[in-house]
């Protein structure tokens, strides 16, 4: 039996060292585009939340959508799950593994939250859209403590906003 040279030996050991390494160097990458992915899909779903949700836009300080309501028609309720559906997928699919805590929690309460989303619609709770607590009849009331009112566009949102109120009591009226 032939025995290999020291020195092939030591380009066999480089050449397992350096695939070793490589192969680490794919994986870290593959988790920091991972992370950056997760991260990406979190800032998307919000925007998809300030978009579907402008009361909250202007309530949390962001006021794109000043100019209109939520749509709460029946029609925009499929579109709705679909689009609930849509990201849920796109979120069970990140790969958390590897993730920081905080980031694998992230992923995770976002699934749960838009399984949540698509039971109740699939519970149909937007039948019941108000009670003695919530709803339109209070909200319209109270929101106008909520809108900005330091400049003429503010304040020209707002009148658009007024004028769709007929339209939000109609889609309300529907549901009811």
């Amino acid at each position: 039996m032939r025995l290999l040279h020291p020195a092939v030996w030591f380009l066999i050991s480089v050449l397992i060292f350096s695939l070793a390494s490589s192969a680490h160097g794919k994986d870290a990458q593959s988790l920091e585009a991972r992370r950056q992915q997760l991260n990406k899909l979190i800032a998307e779903e919000w925007e998809y939340e300030l978009r579907e949700s402008p009361e909250l836009a202007t309530v949390i300080g962001d006021y794109r959508y000043n100019d209109r309501w939520s749509d709460i028609s029946l029609a925009h309720v499929a579109q709705t799950k679909q689009d609930l559906q849509k990201w849920l997928a796109r979120f069970e699919a990140v790969d958390t593994t590897g993730f920081p805590e905080q980031e694998k929690l992230n992923q995770s309460l976002m699934v749960r939250n838009l399984k949540q989303n698509i039971d109740s619609i699939d519970l149909k709770t937007y039948e019941m859209p108000v009670d003695q607590f919530f709803g339109a009849h209070l909200q319209l009331a109270q929101f106008v403590s909520y809108i900005p009112t330091s400049s003429t566009k503010h304040f020209e949102d707002y009148l658009a906003r007024l004028h769709q109120v007929p339209h939000l009591v109609d889609d309300l009226i529907e549901i009811l």
